[in-house]
């Protein structure tokens, strides 16, 4: 039995439309992907391991794919050339920016770690001197302590608070 054309192209629609669907979510995904790294390169200044904001990586058209859901020859296919040429230029402007290379990544990384290593260099410093003070202060109240501990002892002065009988 042989389908007539219009039979054939009725039973084929759900599935060009299920097809259609799915590339247009793969699509959009791509898109929002690429303004989602966008949020995350101007909150940092570089990009980096969302999971992981210390680990910074290359931005690439794989990691695009990669963090889209997507495999790594999603775009190398005909019908989306269109949006690879998107994807190479969006890439390309992050790259001319600098702020996708992991080279600037690794250097904001160093500079952030030698901030923090003079910010702990500062805290020492201040804790250091914060002990000195502290003891030099308990030092103080120790010797008051045993002050009035030998006045009250030495029965010249009534004593505030109860005082221990012998």
């Amino acid at each position: 039995m042989k389908r007539e054309p219009k039979e054939q192209s009725r039973n084929s629609a759900p599935l060009k439309d299920y097809h259609a669907n799915r590339s247009k979510r793969a699509r959009d995904g791509i898109i929002d992907m690429m303004k989602q790294i966008d949020t995350e390169i101007s909150a940092r200044g570089y990009y980096c391991d969302p999971k992981d904001p210390d680990r910074p990586l290359g931005l690439s058209m794989a990691e695009v794919l990669r963090r889209s859901g997507l495999g790594v020859n999603y775009l190398r296919n005909e019908r989306h050339l269109d949006l690879r040429e998107h994807v190479k230029a969006w890439l390309k402007n992050h790259k001319r920016s600098d702020t996708a290379a992991k080279r600037k990544s690794k250097k904001a990384r160093r500079d952030a770690i030698s901030f923090l290593q003079e910010a702990i260099r500062v805290m020492s410093s201040e804790a250091q001197s914060w002990l000195i003070e502290k003891e030099k202060l308990q030092t103080k109240i120790d010797n008051l302590e045993a002050d009035i501990r030998n006045i009250r002892d030495s029965g010249n002065v009534v004593g505030i608070g109860s005082r221990k009988r012998k």
